[in-house]
């Protein structure tokens, strides 16, 4: 049975107490809210579920996005929901990452009645007495979620221990078969007399209106007949043509002769037949109906995600645009860039050949103001002083070695100036 509206729901599901009978049991309308506890291995991202039919079907619902560890997602909204009689659902919980993309971190195949109960107390839901990846549900009576989740290794018990289970030798029930109250708390509603009075009385009131029914649609197929005689009936020729005919006036004895006649067999096959095509009728009306309801959500869905898709769209073209403005503003940079590199390019080649051009002068005057002559085989004077080589230095003076190598290191100072080549040695040039 589904529900009108939500407020009714609300009103009257949520304040009935939790009995735990095996009889119970639980549908998609009775779940109000959806809780995650210790969910994902880190903090980043944020968390959404989806309720599925199947494990491979669309998700017909799609909670909203929340960066917390323990979201509390906003309450379902069930006038939206065309499933409401399910009693299974499949779960899935998923984080959305920074960067835009989704994993799954949990794919449960739900069955509300399998559920635990917990308690109705919001300050036991803790997320110290709950394994990673726990999900709890706030449906009728309090709070439910797996038993397979709940910690068994605390030193101190959860406090909703006795709400949870009840231990039989080594077996673990979560519900009854029945209930034990005492003599005094129990009372009869109603007698067998009076009960059987009752249905006496409900079936007088079908019949009553099945005969009021009956009497009715008599009342007016007669009416119809009576009618179409007073259209047939029209002013003959001749020497009738002055005679009119009086309608057929409808009597007592005659509409209960109608009203009592029973139908022939013939009329009872026609009314069965019709009863059953309207039943078809109304099976397959009630069909489409659901189906539509079940498109809608899908298409609304569909729409939802178009939007979404056209705004990133948008956004993107938005980036692209500015990109190739970008683009292009880069590219008359580039030319212009190129355009001084050349222009750069010419005034270095010409400089270079201007600076070639002045060592090589430089370095023609340094040799006129020292000249270098080659006086015999391996002797060399500068500026007219012999200078030996650093093996043989028995035919020289001190004097001599000195000022040549004073003029030697002269040279030297000034080709690495010209050149602007530093020598492997440091030299100090001091005039005499």
């Amino acid at each position: 049975m589904n529900f009108p509206t939500q407020e009714f729901m609300f009103e009257r599901q949520r304040v009935r107490q939790w009995v735990s009978l095996i009889t119970q049991q639980y549908r998609l309308r009775h779940v109000y809210q959806i809780m995650g506890l210790n969910l994902g291995t880190d903090d980043s991202g944020s968390f959404y579920y989806t309720l599925h039919l199947t494990t491979m079907s669309a998700p017909f619902y799609t909670s909203e996005q929340l960066n917390n560890p323990n979201p509390k997602w906003s309450e379902l909204n069930l006038k939206e929901m065309s499933n409401l009689s399910a009693s299974c659902v499949v779960l899935r919980i998923w984080q959305h990452s920074s960067d835009g993309a989704d994993k799954i971190l949990v794919t449960w195949g739900v069955n509300f009645s399998g559920l635990c109960y917990i308690g109705n107390k919001i300050s036991d839901i803790q997320p110290y007495f709950f394994k990673n990846n726990s999900v709890i549900f706030y449906m009728q009576g309090g709070f439910y979620t797996s038993h397979e989740v709940i910690r068994t290794d605390l030193q101190k018990p959860v406090p909703f221990v006795n709400n949870l289970l009840e231990t039989t030798g080594n077996k673990v029930m979560y519900k009854r078969v029945a209930l034990k109250s005492y003599s005094h708390q129990i009372q009869q509603s109603y007698n067998i007399d009076k009960l059987r009075q009752l249905q006496q009385l409900q079936m007088q009131i079908r019949n009553r209106e099945t005969d009021v029914r009956y009497l009715k649609d008599k009342i007016n197929m007669v009416n119809g007949y009576n009618a179409s005689l007073e259209k047939d009936v029209s002013p003959s020729s001749g020497s009738m043509g002055n005679i009119r005919y009086a309608p057929q006036l409808l009597t007592m004895n005659s509409l209960n002769k109608l009203l009592y006649e029973k139908p022939t067999y013939v009329q009872k096959q026609e009314m069965a037949k019709n009863t059953k095509e309207i039943e078809k009728i109304k099976f397959k009306t009630k069909l489409l109906s659901q189906e539509k309801a079940k498109k809608t959500v899908i298409i609304r869905t569909l729409k939802q995600n178009y939007a979404a898709i056209l705004e990133k769209n948008e956004e993107r073209n938005s980036d692209l645009m500015e990109n190739y403005h970008k683009l292009s503003r880069g590219s008359e940079k580039l030319k212009e860039y190129k355009k001084n590199i050349l222009h750069h390019k010419e005034i270095y080649y010409n400089i270079h050949s201007q600076l070639q051009q002045r060592r090589r002068q430089l370095l023609k005057e340094l040799l006129f103001i020292f000249p270098i002559e080659n006086i015999c085989d391996d002797k060399y004077t500068i500026i007219g002083i012999h200078l030996p080589n650093s093996d043989v230095l028995a035919d020289c003076s001190d004097t001599g070695l000195s000022v040549a190598l004073g003029y030697i290191a002269h040279v030297l100072i000034m080709c690495s100036t010209f050149l602007q080549v530093p020598v492997r040695y440091s030299l100090t040039h001091y005039g005499s």
